[in-house]
Order: structure tokens, then sequence, then C-alpha cells
């Protein structure tokens, strides 16, 4: 849209020149990834620049930093062709008008040492089929050269993992989607597990005077695929300090799951399933394991699972407790989780306190919105899908694993290219994009399973499919240049895809340009521990620390506050239609309507005869009207209210749910009481000039006739009787069925 008001909108001439006034310069970051619309943008917005007519004191420039090997973000508009267009038509435009332009080629690392980048460019060396995907540019870029040339470095070509020829024994426990453990990409897993523990403390980081720490690492794959879950699995199993994954799904998490397992166990204790899943996770004291948890729940005949959970253990105890609570979601999930942190962390990492923490401000968003309802909570969690983006930060001192995608910007010491074996993923659909760049505009062809093929569709395809094959190649090279000291490339191969193993596998790529016979003197075979075979370029690893010691792992400590529970909080709520009277922004007011309904709760929790006595001192400390507790005290006997402030009457009732016409509503009623046939509802209103009279379209008579709606749908039959106490006067305002009819009516229309 924005492209089209700077270009053809009748007002686009009017705009930039409004903006022209306040530019002299022009900075496009990541310029590799800026889509054709952006493009257009930025060409409309320095179009001045190049018009000749320019005021002699001002220098206007614009500056464009981009690097087309990295550009792999065509998902989100990137084009290297536009990237191209750009540089051609700015380089026109500058030497038409006489005026200076220049491309900067950068080629010296800051970040990789010598042995890296020589990986990096004999990969995508001239002539090679990896280079086609540097695009229009593929013949004008040059080898790379590092500021650390005399350091050295390490890189692994590990041989590819495939299935074993035994065949596994049939596991009938295990879940018939479960792949066997001699698959291939868990063994990969394991390995690289394996490995990385045998390093950590223990072997020296090549080109550095230290050892390796599991913070030096980052593990790079092409998506979150089964190696992805494997690697996370292996890497806790072998005790590696991990940070997770990068984007987490909350309604996946394991401690997600556990925390929705309590809900419903909380509203439904006789869940045996629930209770099962419950007793195994680390929110109780003593997670109980398959064999104890057999034990407990074998030859119950009909009872419940509950009731064999002795009363005396910590676990019974616990769950008793959270059910006993009389807390908002928010509260109760935070209770659990801050008692159980330790465990929680230790069992299922820092990825398990991340997701957690998003799920506490869920809950608080949900009962600010909708109300303090479990269940209502957990509904409407579970019928979404949140995911989070995890900030994977150097130095944190654990093992990062992520997708290339994501790694763009980050660098580590140590660099694994996991699934580097995979072949390019298969499109998905039958529909095929054209785009007109001149215009932008586009449409979609339909790929017909059909006998005959169209030679403009067959065209488009295989257009699709090499701009797909040369964008993967170029998440390639991202990938190789994440590393300063160490790079390994390493995949797997299942039994069906050995005979046909891809040419365009980013391992086919690294072996055809790595040869036996490249004459490199520093390439080599060697092999593992485990004879598993390996081809190394540059330094042999040391294997022994001698000439600085191990770094200590350092544990990590919490102050005190870190680990105490949080204060109890009220959740704000809002009304339906919180339009607010002309002294709701006064501080001054506020703190009046704050500390009036105190007056009330204090009086009305006084024995009647002591009400007055009680008021008049409160009042006084409150610096509220010499005679509004007087005033009160007389409503507080009213025999009309008497139902509200006896012993069933109830104060701040906290009321959500969905009412026809008006959808979700939340609030808070400050008296209620239930009766055999009837609910009263009075809600204390401090406004400085109470009205004479409500009309239905007054915002008090809207609130009061949606709560009477939702009660009515709860408790259908009941007559609802609602009413508002004007704090200033003492007086008493009953609203009527008419009145409530029609103020409901009028909410519903201002909804719709």
């Amino acid at each position: 849209r924005t492209a089209r008001l700077l270009e053809g909108h009748e007002a686009a001439q009017w705009v930039l020149y409004k903006l022209d006034k306040g530019l002299t310069h022009i900075l496009v970051d990541e310029a590799q990834d800026t889509s054709p619309a952006q493009w257009s943008i930025i060409r409309a917005l320095a179009g001045e620049f190049f018009s000749g007519i320019q005021d002699n004191n001002i220098r206007r420039t614009i500056f464009a930093v981009g690097d087309i090997k990295q550009s792999i973000y065509s998902f989100q508009g990137a084009d290297i062709e536009a990237f191209e267009a750009a540089r051609t038509f700015f380089k026109q435009a500058a030497e038409l008008q006489q005026q200076p332009f220049k491309t900067v080629d950068l080629t010296v690392s800051y970040r990789s040492n010598q042995y890296v980048l020589d990986a990096v460019d004999r990969v995508f060396v001239r002539g090679q089929r990896a280079r086609t995907g540097f695009g229009p540019r593929a013949d004008q870029e040059r080898d790379h050269t590092s500021n650390k040339k005399e350091k050295p470095g390490l890189v692994e070509f590990w041989d590819l993992e495939l299935m074993d020829e035994t065949t596994e024994a049939d596991n009938w426990r295990a879940p018939v989607d479960e792949p066997a453990r001699n698959h291939p990409r868990l063994k990969l897993a394991d390995r690289i597990a394996r490995t990385i523990k045998s390093w950590i403390g223990k072997r020296r980081l090549t080109g550095q005077d230290r050892s390796v720490s599991a913070g030096d690492i980052l593990i790079l794959l092409q998506s979150r695929n089964a190696l992805f879950h494997g690697l996370l699995a292996a890497l806790r199993r072998h005790g590696v300090p991990v940070a997770g994954a990068d984007r987490l799904k909350l309604q996946e998490s394991l401690i997600i799951q556990d925390l929705l397992a309590l809900s419903r166990f909380i509203r439904i204790p006789e869940d045996d399933h629930t209770l099962a899943c419950l007793l195994k996770s680390p929110l109780v004291p003593e997670p109980l394991d398959d064999d104890a948890l057999f034990a407990l729940a074998h030859d119950r005949a009909d009872a419940s699972l509950w009731s064999r959970l002795a009363e005396d253990t910590p676990n019974r105890q616990m769950l008793q407790a959270a059910m006993s609570a009389d807390d908002t979601p928010y509260m109760l999930f935070q209770k659990v989780l801050q008692t159980a942190k330790s465990r929680v962390l230790e069992r299922l990492g820092q990825e398990a306190d991340d997701a957690s923490q998003e799920f506490l401000t869920l809950a608080l968003d949900y009962e600010q919105q909708f109300g303090t309802s479990l269940q209502g909570f957990a509904d409407w969690f579970e019928q979404g899908e949140t995911e989070i983006k995890r900030e994977m930060a150097e130095g944190s001192g654990q093992l990062r694993l992520m997708t290339v995608h994501g790694s763009k910007g980050l660098e580590a010491p140590i660099v694994f290219l996991a699934d580097a074996a995979d072949p390019p993923p298969k499109k998905r659909g039958k529909l095929i994009s054209i785009v007109d760049e001149g215009s932008r505009r586009g449409m979609l062809v339909f790929d017909a399973d059909t006998v005959v093929k169209l030679a403009s569709v067959e065209a488009l395809k295989q257009r699709e499919k090499d701009a797909a094959l040369q964008e993967r190649l170029r998440l390639l090279y991202v990938g190789m240049t994440r590393a300063a000291d160490e790079l390994y490339i390493c995949g797997s191969l299942n039994k069906d895809d050995e005979e046909k193993r891809s040419k365009e596998s980013w391992h086919a790529h690294v072996l055809q340009a790595f040869a036996v016979d490249a004459g490199l003197p520093d390439l080599r075979l060697a092999t593992q521990d485990d004879g598993f075979g390996l081809t190394r370029f540059g330094a042999d690893p040391e294997n022994l620390i001698t000439s600085a010691p191990a770094k200590a792992e350092t544990p990590v400590t919490y102050p005190d506050w870190a680990l105490s529970p949080l204060p109890a909080s009220r959740p704000r709520f809002e009304v339906l239609t919180p339009s607010r009277s002309s002294d709701a922004f006064d501080k001054e007011a506020v703190r009046k309507g704050i500390a009036t309904h105190k007056l009330i709760e204090v009086m009305v929790e006084a024995a009647p005869a002591n009400r007055l006595q009680r008021g008049n001192a409160f009042a006084k400390s409150a610096r509220l009207d010499s005679d509004l507790a007087e005033r009160l005290a007389t409503t507080l006997a009213l025999p009309e209210l008497a139902v509200l402030f006896g012993p069933d009457g109830q104060s701040e009732v906290t009321l959500a749910g969905d009412v026809p016409g008006l959808g979700r509503i939340s609030g808070r009623v400050d008296r209620m009481a239930v009766g055999t046939d009837s609910i009263w509802l009075l809600d204390y209103k401090t406004d400085s000039k109470p009205p004479r009279q409500l009309f239905p379209a007054h915002k008090h008579a809207r609130q009061m006739a949606s709560y009477a709606a939702l009660l009515r749908e709860a408790y259908p039959g009941y007559q609802v009787h609602a009413g508002l106490l004007w704090t200033q006067t003492g007086e008493v305002l009953w609203l009527t069925e008419t009145l409530l009819s029609q103020a409901l009516d009028h909410a519903v229309q201002e909804t719709a």
C-alpha cells in the first residue's frame, strides 16, 4: 500500500514533497533481503536526490549494505534480482547527474579463520554447482580473506550415518510412530552429543588458549525435523548444557502440558489418566517413575487413583493445597511453578522455564480480559496456537540449537551443520505464482495433473525450482560462515535414501569440492575413536589441555528475592463499555472512590451497633467527608439491602462469560447474593454528581444490564435484581426490568 501511495496515488507528489523536506540520508541495511515493493518505496523517496535541483549546502546520500550470498528470506519477499536492479537504477541515476557512485566489496572477514573461509571458497569456487547460488554477480565474487590468517582452524566432513544391517527386536511397548533406536538420525544425534560431551573441559578450542565449553557450540539445521528433537534429547541425556529450541509452540511444551494436566485434575480429581501424568511430572514434590506409578495404580479394582494416594505423602498434600486454594489461574500456576522451579530446570531445561513464563503472561492477560475461570482459561489456551521465539544469546554457557534461518547474524567458535545430507524439500501444493515486476501485480496458476503439460507452465515450475535450489545453496553459505574456529558438516541417510542420494544435498556439494585428490596439503582422512570415518581439513584437535586448566562450570546462583513467591495481586478488570466520567482521570477522585469502597467493607464487617463508630474512624483516617459514614450507615440498615449485606452476601464478585449478542464480557460487582430463585446485585458508584434518572444509553445501565444477562444465562429461571448505591448521597436506585432490557438492547446494538 505504501508503494502504491508513493508511486501511483493522486496525492503521491504531495506526500513526496512533504517527506523530501526532511530527507538527506537513506540507509538500507540487509539490502539483500529487501523486497521489490520495498525497493520501489526507496526509489520514490530518493527520487529528488537525483533531480538535479538541490540545495548546495546539503549533500544527500543513499547507502545500502547487503550481501547477495546471504539472501535467504524469499518467503518474506527477498529478491536478489530486485537487489541488482536497484543497484543498476541508482548507479545510472547518479551518473546521469554526474554524482559519484561507489561499489565497495568487503572481502575481509573478522569472524572466521582462514581454514573455515578456505573451505567456504572451495565449496563455492567458480565452476562448482554451488556457486550458482550467488546469483547474477557470481562471476564477480572474490575469495575471502581472514584477519586471523595466522591462527589454526579445523573443518571436518563426517561420513554419513546409515541404517544398521541388523534388525532391532520389535518392542511392543514402544509407540507405533517412535523411530527405532538404530535409526540414522538418532544415531547421528547420539554421536554428536557424545562427541561434544567428550570435548567439554577436556579439549583445547582450536586457535584459542582454553578448553571447549558448551557455550562455544552452535548446531544448525535446515528445519526443525526429527533430528532437531533427537539432538535435544541426546544432548540432555549426555548431560550437555543446552539452551533448548529457538522457537517453542507452547501447546506442545512438556511443562505446559503438565500445567494443563494440573488444571484438569483440579476440576476432575477422578480423572485417573490425568493424575497419572501429573504424578510423573516435575510439578509434584516427588515425581514417580513407571515402577512406582504401576505399584500405585495396580490392583485397585474400582477405586480411583486419587484415593490410593496416601494422605501423608508430599504429592497428595501439594495437590490437595492446589485444589483447596481459591486462586486465580495466574496465582495457581505461579505458586506451583515457584516451588517446582529447580525440578523443572533440572529435568526440562531453560526452555521449560521460558515456556512457563510465557504461559503465566497469557494467564494474566486472560484474567484481565475475560475473568478468573480456570476452565475458561484452559479451554481458551488449548484452542489457540502460541509460538514464541527465544533469544539465543551468546555467553549463556549453554549449547545453542536452531535453524540456519534463525542463526542469521550470529556466530560461534564451533558450528555443526547436522542435516547436511537432507535432500531439497519438495514443493508443496499445485499453485505457481506469476508476478509482473513492473506493476508488482501477480496471479496464481494451477498446475493440473494432466498428460499434456503446457510449456509455459513447465518453464515457470523450473524457474521456481531453480530459484529454490539457489537460495538453499546460499543457506549453506550462511551456515558455514557462522563458524569462527571449527566447522563440522555431517548428515544421515535412511535405507530408502541410500540408493537415491541427492546430488543437491549440502553434503554432496562439500564432498565434490573436497575430493581426496583435491591437492590440499592439510586435507586427509581420519577416524573417530570408534572407527567412524571423516575427512579433516586443518589442525588436529588437541584432546588434553596442557597450557591452561579446563574452565570449570560456574554454578548459577539466584538472589533470595528471585526465589521468593510473588505477593498476591488482584487482577484488574474492565467492564464491557468502560466509558469513564469526566472526573475519572482526577487522581483525587480516584483516591476517594477507592477509599469509599474500603469504607463500606469496613462497616459491613463490623457489628451493626459498631458500624458508625468504625466508619467514622476509617473516614477520618482516609480523609473522606465527615458525614459520609453516617449516610452509609443509614443506607446499610435499609431492609431492602438485608439480603445483600447478610450472611449470604458476597463482596467483589467476579463475573465473566458469554452473553448472546455481546460476546465475552468480564467485570466485578461490588455486592451479590444468590437466593433460592432470585439474585441481587449492587454496585457502588462514587459519581460526584449522581444522575437523577438513568436512561438505557447510560454506561451504568448498560453495565448492570450485561451483568444481569450473564447471570440469567448462568441461572436459568432466576429473577435478577440490579441496583446502584450512590455513595455521595447514600441513595439506592433499583433498575427496572424494562430499563435493563432496553439497556441490554442498546449495548448489543453498540457492540454490533
